[in-house]
């Protein structure tokens, strides 16, 4: 064809990254019209903005961020902050401190950024795939529009980032020239940089290598020697998990985070989040009115392209069409069948698809009887978003899709059907792709709050006078033991007063936060039998008082309510979104003096004692005890008991209850979280009361007190355990 698009010329090679800077400006013009907005006011994208604007503004180490989980603070790398970027602007506000007034643009233009170079980066795949220029530049522009990270710019920013096109490039590269060490420390220095924007990266960046170079030792004709493989490994792989793994604990070190964080059986990917897009007419067509297609979580849907789906369609009708002709031979004609594979590194780039499609499906550890051999993966049980995984598909399907296509495009005959085809296929992937960006276009919001301006309202508090915020209702996310999350705006409220006074706050929101620490803070949330550890801890290092932060906002959930320790603090602001309080450390010995006054005037509770048994259940191990109903049992009654808590599992139990009539119906089922229902703490144990009310008419009732999928190994150290009868 005799256009500039078809034919390469080195004059114009600057012209796609032209393209890719305007069109998506384009797109993303809003960011560009107000880059200071936010592009989210709530969730897990208000938490990326805070603890990335925190640490730039305020925190005193580089490698700890102090704005949650006080007195403790946590490594930056567990806060979703993107800690190169974070310390990198950190470093430049030391020079130019007022950079600090527009950190959210920073921030967005980050992203804006990064999406452009990653675009650039899979165009110079497909060039480098020998796909003409105007031809990759449609499809990549189409492509980024849905690109399996895209959605992330609404929240998880730091995953938005599409890193694994230049790796991808460096690997296409190195299966045409074979394995040198200068593009081993290129792909490692990659995988390590991008690990410390998000630790998926690293994940992804490390699973393409090995892959890539399993395969190439499989096939590929520049096979590499046992020192090249070995040496490709290390530094491509462990030397960046080395050296992100000492970040994470060298820096706030922690011994007890989740070894084996909940999620993996859950957070994986399905064939169908390959081959659908859950908001595409297509994907709405073939549910309503053909087959129905299941749904699951959004981390297993990663949707391919229209272009990628119709290709591996077509790709395995062919495959099907060989092979059956093959053994048809042999079958009739007693003739050897002769089946055409694709050249090597084509067998590689689809060993890749395959096998990460399948690593994404979470095999084998989700097929049924198999699920055991997680335990012995190690850190690898820390990655539970394994549909992840499905990005480095995405790019590897798409990398054989465009270029097959193309293919298919050059071998057809010269005439108006090839020219119209030219524009029409990767036209195909614009209009697709730009159907997905309008079914969820950026959206943003002014928080004042987070400006260098006069419009938020002056607050009559010295920050000085405190040293950090109490949210009332507390809120705990990330230990994955303990869970109070937002309520009433708490959350935000707190990141906004946090980041205005420069004040830390006992709230957490983090990921992986250290069970120990946990503990210490959720004991906030139980009644005053004695003053929390957290608190003395507190005051030994500082006697100032805490500002508590009381949303005025709707509460559903009121077990993590704070009055018996806030109630009586006087306030000294309020509003119609919150009120502050002014919360003395010394109130604390004064209000567990009153209440364990008031307790002992109280009569001692009527009790009936149980024991438990350990017993195997539908859903695996589990603590049981069976009641036989009488008179005295009719009721609202309380099942209490102490467990032992070492680790965050143990927090993460559910008691339940089963009442059947005579004829072993069951009358009545309850399931309670003991994460939701704990009244005391005692060095490592809880003290669980979970209400239940015992029908008149059942004739058995069974206890059960277990983890999820818990095994027979496992145990609960489970004492006192009684029924208080009032």
């Amino acid at each position: 064809m005799a256009s500039f698009f078809s034919v390469h010329k080195r004059k114009f090679s600057w012209i796609p990254a032209v393209v890719f800077i305007l069109f998506f400006c384009l797109v993303y013009k809003k960011i560009l019209e107000h880059p200071n907005q936010f592009l989210v006011a709530g969730g897990d994208g208000m938490k990326n903005y805070y603890t990335f604007m925190y640490h730039v503004a305020h925190d005193s180490s580089a490698m700890v961020f102090e704005g949650m989980n006080y007195p403790f603070g946590e490594n930056i790398v567990f806060t979703d902050n993107q800690p190169l970027l974070a310390n990198a602007v950190r470093w430049v506000s030391g020079m130019a401190p007022a950079i600090r007034c527009y950190l959210p643009a920073v921030h967005n233009l980050a992203l804006l950024a990064g999406l452009i170079l990653g675009a650039f980066g899979f165009y110079l795949c497909l060039r480098k795939r020998r796909v003409a220029t105007g031809f990759a530049l449609v499809a990549t522009l189409g492509l980024m529009l849905m690109h399996p990270q895209a959605d992330r710019i609404h929240g998880h920013f730091a995953m938005f980032y599409p890193v694994l096109p230049w790796l991808f490039l460096i690997w296409l590269t190195i299966l045409e020239k074979g394995l040198r060490w200068q593009y081993d420390v290129v792909v490692g220095a990659l995988i390590l940089l991008s690990g410390l924007l998000h630790m998926y990266f690293f994940i992804t960046g490390a699973m393409l290598s090995v892959l890539a170079i399993a395969l190439m030792w499989l096939w590929s004709p520049l096979r590499p020697s046992a020192v090249a493989l070995v040496r490709s490994m290390a530094i491509q792989v462990v030397v960046p998990f080395a050296v992100l793994y000492s970040v994470t604990s060298f820096f706030h070190p922690a011994t007890d985070r989740p070894a084996d964080p909940w999620g993996f059986f859950s957070y994986h990917s399905y064939w169908e989040g390959l081959f659908f897009s859950y908001r595409l007419p297509l994907y709405k067509l073939i549910h309503q009115y053909i087959i129905p297609i299941r749904d699951f979580d959004v981390e297993g849907k990663y949707y391919l392209g229209i272009l990628a789906v119709v290709f591996l369609l077509w790709q395995m009708i062919r495959g099907l069409k060989t092979v059956g002709s093959a053994l048809w031979s042999r079958l009739r004609h007693r003739l050897p069948g002769v089946i055409s594979w694709p050249e090597a590194n084509e067998r590689i780039l689809w060993g890749i698809a395959i096998l990460s499609a399948l690593i994404s499906f979470g095999y084998p550890f989700t097929i049924s009887g198999l699920e055991g051999l997680l335990e012995y993966t190690g850190p690898f049980r820390q990655f539970r978003s394994i549909g992840r995984v499905a990005w480095i598909t995405f790019y590897a399907v798409n990398l054989l899709a465009i270029p097959g296509l193309y293919l298919w495009w050059k071998q057809l005959g010269e005439g108006p059907k090839k020219s119209i085809l030219y524009y029409a296929l990767p036209g195909i992937a614009l209009v697709e792709g730009a159907m997905f960006y309008a079914e969820k276009p950026i959206q943003q919001t002014e928080l004042p709050a987070y400006y260098c301006t006069d419009a938020f309202e002056k607050l009559p508090v010295e920050a000085g006078d405190y040293q950090a915020l109490l949210p009332d209702p507390y809120f705990s996310v990330g230990s994955e033991g303990f869970a109070w999350w937002e309520q009433g705006q708490n959350v935000n409220q707190n990141f906004m007063l946090s980041y205005r006074l420069a004040l830390p706050t006992l709230g957490t929101n983090l990921s992986r936060t250290s069970h120990k620490e946990a503990f210490l803070l959720n004991e906030l949330v139980c009644k005053p039998y004695r003053v929390p550890e957290v608190i003395r801890l507190i005051a030994s290092r500082d006697t100032r008082p805490l500002l508590v932060v009381e949303t005025k906002g709707e509460v559903h959930e009121h077990r993590c309510r704070l009055s018996h320790w806030t109630g009586q603090a006087p306030v000294v602001y309020e509003n119609d979104q919150f009120r502050l309080r002014r919360l003395e450390l010394s109130a604390f010995d004064t209000l567990v003096r009153v209440f364990r006054d008031s307790v002992d005037r109280l009569p001692p509770p009527v009790t009936r004692p149980f024991s438990f048994v350990k017993a195997k259940g539908p859903k695996g191990w589990g603590y049981e005890a069976y009641l036989q109903p009488d008179s005295t049992l009719a009721g609202q009654r309380t099942i209490g008991y102490w467990i032992e808590a070492v680790q965050a599992g143990q927090v993460h139990v559910i008691t339940e209850v089963w009442q059947y009539d005579a004829n072993h119906n069951q009358l009545d089922y309850l399931g309670e979280a003991n994460r939701f229902n704990y009244k005391r703490m005692e060095g490592n144990r809880l003290w669980i009361e979970t209400p239940v009310k015992f029908r008149s008419d059942a004739s058995k009732i069974v206890l059960r007190v277990s983890k999820d999928q818990m095994k027979e190994q496992e145990e609960l150290r489970i004492t006192g355990q009684e029924i208080i009868l009032r």
